[in-house]
């Protein structure tokens, strides 16, 4: 895994579309959704961010419904299907006490999926911890844990959960 070209590369770009209300000069727009999103993927995901390209696929009259999901952003949501899971299992065990890892959850099935050499573990990362590491962590850790030292892919699913 040290050797994964990701992992060594100078950093990410981040590519994202969005829609935006008339009335508001669009780059003035486009400039805050990026400095907002590079901000993010620095500071609380602790990436490495080479830039930030966006583009504009829809052009709103007016404001969407609040009640449709456009509210405040920056408000923590639970993710959609995912429950924190009492590990079971030698894996599960490791990787829910891991530091920075809140809880184990579930949103694709099981939080700890081993198959064939491989392991997907499900988690929610503990507030003041960079994902990044966590799942790094976890990742070594599992590996270590289980004799034919599996290859470990760690799914995060919540950030920044209070413990």
């Amino acid at each position: 895994m040290r050797n994964h070209p990701l992992l060594n590369s100078p950093g990410l770009r981040v590519e994202g579309d969005f829609a935006a209300v008339a009335g508001e000069p669009l780059p003035d727009v486009a400039e805050r959704l990026r400095t907002a999103l590079y901000a993010h993927a620095v500071d609380r995901l602790g990436l490495r961010v080479t830039g930030v390209d966006l583009r504009v696929t829809a052009l709103l009259e007016k404001e969407p419904d609040a009640d449709l999901g456009a509210g405040d952003c920056t408000a923590a949501a639970e993710p959609v299907g995912a429950t924190g899971v009492a590990p079971t299992g030698t894996a599960a065990v490791v990787a829910a006490n891991v530091p920075g890892v809140a809880r184990l959850s579930g949103s694709l099935g099981a939080p700890v999926l081993v198959t064939g050499g491989h392991v997907r573990v499900e988690l929610e990362t503990a507030a003041g911890h960079l994902p990044r590491e966590v799942a790094r962590a976890v990742s070594r850790a599992v590996a270590a844990s289980l004799p034919s030292r599996p290859t470990v892919a760690v799914l995060i699913t919540a950030l920044d959960v209070p413990g």
